[in-house]
């Protein structure tokens, strides 16, 4: 199982990761934060 998913999956290079963390994974995990930010202040909070 393990040796058929990384045949299947083109190996990325180190700079190809630290581009798709810096322009796509950090800006998502900002936005995530403000909306969780913002939910936990609605009136929607589960936790109150």
């Amino acid at each position: 199982m393990f040796l058929w998913v990384r045949a299947s999956f083109p190996r990325y290079r180190y700079d190809q990761i630290m581009r798709l963390g810096w322009k796509i994974f950090i800006p998502i995990t900002l936005v995530w934060l403000v909306v969780v930010g913002l939910w936990i202040q609605s009136p929607f909070n589960i936790w109150q």
